[in-house]
């Protein structure tokens, strides 16, 4: 945990801050209102990092940044100066400091507070581990694997270390991601078997067996299966490594020869490589989206003057939050789902959803909502929430779907294969072509409903190897009805 000095003098932008910060950093966060007051903290405590307002009063944040590295000798705190004047549009980083002689202006408009703490923070902790390691080689075992570590971190390779009596994958440097298709912290834990598609565990199994009775690098061709369900031919090397006194294997993963993707047929190449340009597209647009819903939040503190201003800013951070659903539910629609299995009462996800949901909309347009379950032992095995999203996805739409003054019913009961759920409506419905295309990409783009909408439900039910089928007909009723197998009930 990083402790972080926040010099504010605004007590409201104090608390906005504290609360921004402690919800995206897992830090101690101490706060002082005035410069000496912050330079009492830094001469007392171990800090890691200082946040402060350029307009501090009696003195200039630039100032102040030299006095605080005056006082730190080693030039070791990062200082992060906030702008935000009255005739700035926006608050900014105004600069970043690593020591006299290097401040950093950052031009950009909107910066990402929260990505730059942890730019600063994880530049720093590098340069002290890097500065510290000649210490760090004698003082004996525990080190030395921070060492290793360090260096297993920041290495171009592909490469993962495997404790050899576990076979456990315990440490993977951030390369093995663009390999693997996980990243480095869902690498851990895995073996590597459980990399390869299922028809060739045993012999994964064989090799990692055979490369534990040798004492020198074995290089093998293996397929791969990555996150994104796509086989990649990889080359792997493996390598007997002693890390903190554990046997080990350190398997270092790289592309064969003329290596090509083994699919098994262009379409689903096609689909794996579109997997990870979608993945990698939403990394890109949400960054900047998480840096506006940080600033248009701070402006919300800082300049809501008015009842216009609070609007606008609340649509802004509306169109924020639907456009981040929209690329996470994309992401997860073009690639495996990794389910959280765990036990649901439905009856009880149901009544949620429901208390969740707008009454006041309800209630404006007279749609009353009756309840009939009507079966017993309604608890299932699935992924909480992304359940609860589905379920949720088309309580929205019905209800929106709804004719005004009209009844939506909700219905569970027991069948001899499961259980059923269905949703049913009174309202405008679908015809036979709109009923084709329900479930489809380009529907949902074009659909009022959050994400994607039903085409992210029915992603979801085919996960969880659940059916999803729907009845309508145009200006009459139209219902959705989930079954949930037998086999996915608890009492199943």
């Amino acid at each position: 945990m990083y402790r972080i000095l926040l010099v504010e003098g605004s007590p409201e932008s104090a608390h906005y801050l504290t609360r921004l910060i402690s919800r995206g950093i897992d830090s101690e966060l101490v706060l002082a209102a005035t410069s000496n007051e912050a330079l009492d903290r830094v001469r007392s405590q171990q800090i890691d990092m200082v946040i402060v307002d350029v307009r501090l009063p009696h003195i200039d944040g630039f100032d102040f940044c030299s006095r605080i590295h005056e006082l730190d000798s080693q030039q070791s705190i990062p200082v992060l100066l906030l702008s935000a004047h009255q005739d700035q549009p926006y608050p900014d980083v105004k600069a970043l400091s690593l020591g006299p002689g290097e401040i950093y202006t950052i031009p950009t408009p909107g910066s990402n507070l929260i990505a730059w703490i942890n730019i600063l923070l994880k530049i720093n902790s590098i340069q002290l581990q890097v500065a510290d390691q000649p210490r760090m080689a004698a003082a004996g075992t525990d080190d030395a694997r921070k060492i290793q570590q360090l260096l297993l971190n920041h290495a171009s390779d592909a490469l993962l270390w495997l404790d050899a009596v576990s076979g456990i994958i315990e440490h993977a440097n951030s390369s093995a991601e663009s390999k693997t298709g996980f990243p480095a912290d869902l690498l851990k834990n895995k073996r590597l078997s459980d990399l390869v598609p299922n028809d060739k565990r045993e012999e994964t199994e064989l090799i990692w067996n055979k490369s534990l009775q040798s004492d020198k690098i074995s290089v093998i061709d293996l397929t791969l299966l990555r996150r994104s369900g796509m086989h990649t031919k990889s080359r792997l090397s493996l390598e007997p490594h002693r890390m903190n006194g554990a046997d080990g294997i350190v398997i270092k993963i790289e592309d064969p020869p003329e290596a090509a993707a083994d699919t098994g047929d262009e379409g689903a190449r096609s689909l794996g490589d579109l997997s990870e340009f979608v993945r990698a597209l939403s990394h890109e647009v949400r960054n900047p989206l998480t840096g506006i819903s940080t600033n248009v939040q701070y402006m919300q503190m800082a300049f809501s003057d008015n009842e216009t201003q609070v609007e606008i800013y609340s649509e802004i951070l509306e169109a924020v939050k639907r456009l981040d659903t929209m690329f996470t539910e994309i992401v997860e629609y073009v690639r495996p789902m990794e389910l959280k299995m765990s036990r649901i009462n439905l009856t009880e996800m149901i009544r949620d959803l429901l208390n969740d949901h707008d009454r006041e909309t309800l209630a404006r347009r007279g749609i009353e909502v009756d309840v009939q379950f009507d079966w017993s032992a309604p608890e299932i095995e699935a992924d909480a929430a992304r359940l609860h999203r589905a379920l949720s996805i088309i309580l929205h739409h019905c209800i929106r779907e709804a004719d005004d003054k009209s009844q939506l019913l909700l219905a569970g009961k027991n069948l001899p294969e499961g259980l059923q759920l269905s949703f049913s409506y009174n309202g405008h419905g679908f015809n036979t072509q709109q009923l084709k295309k329900l479930y489809t990409p380009v529907s949902a783009l074009n659909s009022p409903d959050p994400g994607m909408g039903l085409a992210y439900v029915k992603k979801i039910v085919d996960e969880h190897d659940f059916r999803l089928d729907v009845e309508s007909q145009i200006g009459n009723r139209t219902q959705f009805t989930l079954t949930i197998p037998l086999k996915r009930t608890l009492n199943g």
